[in-house]
């Protein structure tokens, strides 16, 4: 009898299941008698578990199935809390009076809140004669600011209730400001925060737009006035910001090399530097590389693919080359982790940072936390983020004197004004203020030094061009420039050692000679041909 309810029970499970499109990944808690999924974690020991123990497996990333001894269920409905799990199926007795009973009921009213709000938004794109699958590209296309902006539409529907007007009366609107303020009235008499008032004019603002009214008609100046002391309020302050020193990092990268040749670094590590050179030689964000796929690879280059979701968006390739320096090349740290990657793992977005199959994808936060550890491990201080490596790769060759059209090239800027602004660090702003400190003869003399210093070097550079021009008759001069060496005795002499500026006129003097002298009996030789040929015309 057990057995039939059981088996009643788990064919109506998987009938509800279907109805709501729901697909299980992983079955969390497994045994062999109760398995339901090729991919589970075990409660004993199983050499073809994903883990053994489910709780230290990442479930945001799955669709789990969790049914758990009761002594378990509040560490259980707790981790779901905590992780946020879009999508999990729990399956427990209906005990009401029991705290985790409680604890459940608010997770399932939550996301029955966000179904309200999403029926809301399709509602009203229906109203305006969208299809439900429209809607449903419309949603897939939002990525993740759909989750913001819906989440505001709660605070819409209730207001709605409140008045009460039903949600078409959205579609017909005659005084859209006038809605606008005072919903946003409302908002802030309910002692809403400044930035959640801010997400819910972004919020209405975009769902008066899907339904079809104009930029101009919802960004009224009345609107503006209403929130010009909240976006006062919520401004940032523009603080001077320290960029980590890129040397640092590229030398720990460095001193990694020996322990890689010998197998000693994880494939998390290798994964995690590959990332850091990309950024490095891309100045790509960490979400525009996480979502870039692989094109194609070889021994010496190969090509990914990212999208700019930001305006003005576009696609971009980005090709990686063997360096001198192998130790920091992007080609080899990004191959010492992709020759151990698991096979028939597609090369697509979010997919090509997994390295096993039982990673459902990796999230741009767990490589953001894999390079973090990495930056800490040659000294660097936890308040330098991820976004310092670019802002450190950017800064850089404006440093070196790096042309303003080969920054905006490198970087996919347009304008080279605001990325000096963002990323002129906190380095820069003491040496301005050196500079103001100091007084007029000191900054004279060191421009006196520095342009000095400057001629020299033209002096030098200058010279090793003429030395690198001038042919030899008899011999060729070698490539060691330092040395003036010839691979021939020229008019019977030889010099290995380094010569000064001055005893280098005596060096090339023979040379000189021996030119003139030269041209002239070629000159003397054109006159006589020259002769000879006339006296034959005539």
């Amino acid at each position: 009898m057990d057995a039939e309810i059981t088996h009643s029970r788990e064919k109506f499970i998987k009938k509800l299941l279907k109805e709501l499109g729901i697909q299980i990944s992983i079955d969390i808690f497994a045994t062999r008698a109760n398995l339901k999924c090729t991919r589970y974690c075990s409660i004993i020991e199983n050499k073809f578990a994903v883990k053994q123990n489910g709780f230290k497996l990442e479930w945001s990333k799955e669709i789990p199935l969790l049914h758990r001894p009761i002594s378990q269920l509040v560490k259980t409905i707790r981790k779901v809390k905590k992780e946020r799990v879009p999508v999990a199926v729990l399956i427990t007795p209906k005990q009401p009076n029991q705290k985790w009973f409680t604890e459940l009921r608010e997770i399932a009213i939550q996301k029955w809140e966000q179904r309200r709000r999403e029926k809301l938004f399709r509602q009203l794109l229906q109203a305006r004669g969208l299809s439900s699958n429209a809607v449903d590209l419309v949603i897939s296309n939002w990525s993740s600011q759909w989750i913001t902006h819906i989440a505001r539409l709660r605070l819409l529907a209730g207001y709605l209730k409140r008045i009460p007007l039903q949600p078409d009366y959205l579609l017909n609107l005659d005084q859209r400001q006038i809605f606008m303020v005072n919903y946003l009235e409302d908002a802030i008499s309910q002692k809403c925060l400044n930035n959640s008032v801010k997400n819910q004019r972004c919020a209405i603002a975009v769902l008066l737009k899907f339904l079809g009214y104009s930029e101009q008609q919802i960004q009224s100046d009345l609107v503006k006035q209403l929130m010009r002391k909240i976006i006062m309020q919520l401004r940032q302050s523009d603080n001077e910001k320290q960029i980590c020193d890129l040397d640092i990092l590229l030398n720990y990268i460095k001193s990694q090399v020996p322990l890689l040749e010998q197998g000693l670094v994880t494939i998390q590590q290798r994964r995690a530097i590959a990332a850091i050179r990309e950024m490095v030689f891309t100045v790509a964000s960490l979400a525009e590389l996480h979502r870039a796929t692989l094109l194609s690879t070889s021994d010496d280059e190969y090509i990914i693919q990212t999208t700019f979701l930001k305006s003005p968006q576009s696609i971009a390739e980005f090709k990686f080359y063997k360096i001198p320096d192998e130790r920091i090349c992007p080609l080899r740290w990004f191959k010492s982790w992709f020759a151990d990657r698991e096979s028939n793992i597609p090369n697509k977005a979010q997919e090509l940072w997994r390295f096993r199959h039982v990673e459902r994808y990796i999230q741009a936060d767990d490589l953001n936390k894999a390079i973090s550890v990495v930056m800490q491990s040659p000294g660097i201080s936890k308040t330098y983020s991820v976004t310092s490596i670019r802002a450190s790769a950017i800064n850089k060759p404006l440093k070196h004197n790096v042309s303003s059209a080969q920054v905006d090239r490198f970087t996919h800027h347009s304008d080279t004004a605001s990325t000096v602004r963002q990323y002129y660090d906190k380095n820069n702003n003491v040496e301005a203020r050196k500079v103001l400190c100091q007084k007029k003869e000191e900054l004279n003399n060191e421009e006196d030094e520095e342009q000095e210093r400057t001629i020299l070097e033209e002096i030098e550079h200058e010279r090793s061009n003429v030395e690198q021009r001038i042919p030899s008759p008899d011999g060729v001069l070698s490539p060691s420039l330092s040395d003036l060496e010839f691979s021939q005795p020229l008019s019977g002499f030889h010099n290995t050692q380094p010569q000064s500026s001055i005893e280098t006129g005596d060096i090339f003097q023979p040379f000189l000679q021996y030119s003139r002298i030269q041209t002239e009996e070629v000159e003397v030789q054109k006159t006589q041909q020259d002769a000879t040929n006339a006296e034959e015309v005539a």
